[in-house]
């Protein structure tokens, strides 16, 4: 979407007879397929070495799996949040502070929402937790947090299932 910034290549692709929706989708699908690849060539080359070491096991291998969903799933939740804020936008800088805005809007407005009372109310009494359980399913980058920390710990991997299937939808909401 680099072109959207330069008026000769946006005149260029502008004058191409296709429709701006599957210019889209083929850079939406080209920056998928460089992240897999990526992605697939750095998982193999990890599990080359640990074969030579003598340290693969099939645990390695499910959880190796997993994490390419899980990770496939938090790069396109901060790609498209990014390609909003771009179109949002329309300049590099403000595009960025918008990815930015987008991504962090909802924790922090949590931790206001916990601190603020507590600091100005005496006699306010907490909420237990109830606004933190919901900014948890607020922003993908907290969702995507939490599935890093479960594969990183080797925790149910159900937990990770759980969090992948709500992932789009978090998405979508976006």
């Amino acid at each position: 979407l680099a072109w959207l910034h330069s008026r000769k290549q946006m005149d260029l692709y502008g004058s191409l007879p296709v429709k701006r929706e599957v210019l889209y989708g083929m850079e939406c699908a080209t920056a998928v397929v460089w992240f897999l690849f990526s992605y697939v060539v750095n998982l193999s080359l990890t599990w080359i070495v640990a074969i030579s070491k003598g340290l693969l096991t099939g645990k390695a291998i499910q959880l190796g799996i997993y994490s390419i969903g899980v990770f496939l799933l938090g790069f396109l939740a901060i790609y498209f949040c990014a390609a909003v804020a771009m179109m949002l936008t329309g300049k590099v800088l403000t595009g960025i502070l918008g990815t930015l805005v987008l991504l962090g809007i909802a924790p922090v407005t949590v931790v206001l929402l916990v601190a603020l009372p507590d600091l100005f109310f005496v006699s306010y009494v907490s909420t237990s937790g109830m606004w933190e359980n919901i900014a948890s399913y607020l922003s993908p980058v907290v969702v995507y947090a939490r599935m890093l920390v479960h594969i990183g710990s080797y925790l149910s991997l159900d937990k990770v299932k759980n969090y992948i299937e709500l992932l789009p939808t978090i998405v979508m909401l976006i």
